[in-house]
């Protein structure tokens, strides 16, 4: 008994310690892309025509590196600003995958054994593609968004004059030459900007404007931190515990089939949840055990698609819209999954 709890804490610390300094990378670069990169300029990376906007959207994880996390509200704002739903689609499905962090710390976890990289990159951009491809075609660019009206200037935001839907008005700084008034109550400002409090921003300092930033950089990056970390304790605890006390005589017939194994693993990376920047630890801890094309199915389909984000799916777009997009996504992956395991026999 006191072999079997020691064998179980190594491989727990062993996945978590090599996990936890790429979920802090990430929430630091998740931090920066969320605090001080507009949906504007990542809006204008991407053409609007079908097979150049589909490629592009797969690699935009390239140069706005957002964790799974966060990628469900990003694409949200991108659809309300007139991005097709294909597009939004592609990129929700590529950029927890195809990104900077995320390529480094499967590298790292897969030291040994590249071809895994490499396969978790083709898959992800592949399916990702497909599945934008499959939007376009079954829901013909309609309206995905649960609220209708989602798509135009919300009630918050009425009466702002720099025309930005995402901003909040009160932030802007005037240019009426009234110093300390509230405009849009008392003096009848002319800046189009109703409800906002003139002198607290333009004499606002710049080091407190820098201390703010700082602030919030911080308290991001440590939000995304906890959650993540959260993810991936409870990730690593689970795969230890399978790898340990899962029965042999049940495990290793699922584990060695093509496609059941696929089917385990890509039902176990949707539960547990976890983090783009830090699955590849928990993954590579199957490795041996499981199938590789089971293993590569694990690393695209909880990326693309997990409990997690399904409820925030749920709360932002229309039913027919997620089960397209789920089902799809889950069909492409399972069956590059048995395709490698019936190709690779032996990688």
């Amino acid at each position: 008994m006191n072999t079997t709890i020691n064998d179980l804490t190594v491989l727990f610390l062993s996945i978590l310690l090599e996990a936890l300094p790429f979920v802090m990378l990430g929430s630091i670069i998740a931090s920066v892309i969320s605090l001080f990169v507009s949906d504007k300029l990542l809006y204008r990376f991407i053409p609007k025509n079908r097979a150049g906007g589909l490629i592009a959207a797969s690699l935009m994880g390239l140069i706005f590196p957002v964790c799974d996390c966060t990628v469900v509200p990003i694409m949200r704002r991108l659809i309300r600003k007139g991005l097709p739903s294909s597009l939004a689609v592609t990129f929700m499905c590529a950029v927890p995958i195809i990104n900077p962090a995320v390529i480094l710390s499967t590298a790292w976890a897969f030291t040994n054994l590249p071809h895994i990289i490499w396969l978790r990159l083709l898959v992800g951009m592949s399916v990702a593609i497909a599945t934008g491809f499959a939007i376009g075609k079954l829901t013909r660019e309609a309206n995905p968004l649960l609220n209708e009206k989602d798509l135009l200037t919300t009630p918050e935001h009425k009466g702002c004059s720099c025309a930005n839907h995402e901003c909040a008005p009160d932030v802007h700084e005037c240019t009426c030459s009234h110093e300390s008034h509230d405009a849009g109550r008392r003096e009848g400002c002319a800046c189009g900007n109703a409800g906002h409090q003139h002198g607290r921003y333009v004499t606002e300092s710049r080091w407190a404007k820098v201390s703010d930033k700082i602030h919030r950089f911080i308290s991001h990056t440590a939000g995304e931190f906890i959650d993540s970390s959260a993810l991936i304790v409870i990730g690593a605890f689970l795969s230890s515990v399978i790898q340990i006390w899962a029965p042999r005589t049940i495990m290793y017939p699922v584990a060695a089939s093509p496609t059941a194994s696929v089917g385990v693993m890509m039902g176990f990376t949707y539960l547990i949840s976890l983090c783009s920047n830090a699955d590849a630890f928990v993954a590579k801890s199957f490795c041996g055990i499981f199938t590789t094309g089971s293993v590569v199915a694990f690393l695209t389909f909880g990326q693309m698609i997990d409990l997690k984000n399904t409820v925030m799916l749920l709360g932002f777009f229309k039913k027919r819209f997620i089960i397209i997009t789920i089902i799809t996504v889950a069909i492409l992956c399972f069956s590059w999954g048995v395709i490698i395991n019936i190709l690779g026999r032996g990688l």
